[in-house]
């Protein structure tokens, strides 16, 4: 099985405090074993850096180390091409998440794959649709 990975279990590596951080390393070690087992839509770098950065209180290098960090495990990017983001506009709308959650679903459809999450708002709006949650993977 692939997993997409989101951002917000990525982010849980990085804060301790986190609820799921245990969960999220659980995930972390076995993207360390096999790396080809995940993968993530190209906005994941960006959308972890930022989140990142807010939760460290714009700590510069704290944010710097966390993004090196996540590029060395060579995690496999899907683009996000002309129709994966026009799909995902309308996975959007329809379902009621954000564009960039429907992004991360979009491209577990494409890769036939779960999209592996820590945000349970989003998890909840795909969970009764019966046709995208068997696409749905929540930790913990």
């Amino acid at each position: 099985m692939t997993y997409v990975l989101d951002a917000s279990v990525a982010i849980k590596w990085f804060f301790t405090n986190e609820n799921l951080h245990k969960e999220s390393i659980e995930q972390l070690n076995l993207l360390t074993l096999d790396p080809s087992r995940f993968a993530v839509p190209e906005l994941f770098y960006p959308e972890a850096a930022a989140v990142i950065s807010r939760k460290s209180s714009n700590d510069e290098i704290f944010t710097k180390k966390a993004i090196e960090s996540i590029y060395s495990l060579g995690i496999p990017t899907v683009p996000i091409q002309g129709k994966h983001l026009v799909d995902s506009c309308s996975i959007a709308c329809k379902n009621n998440l954000s564009v960039f959650d429907s992004i991360y679903l979009q491209t577990a459809l494409i890769l036939n794959a779960k999209w592996l999450t820590a945000d349970l708002v989003a998890a909840k709006r795909i969970s009764n649709n019966s046709k995208l949650k068997k696409y749905l993977e929540v930790i913990g």
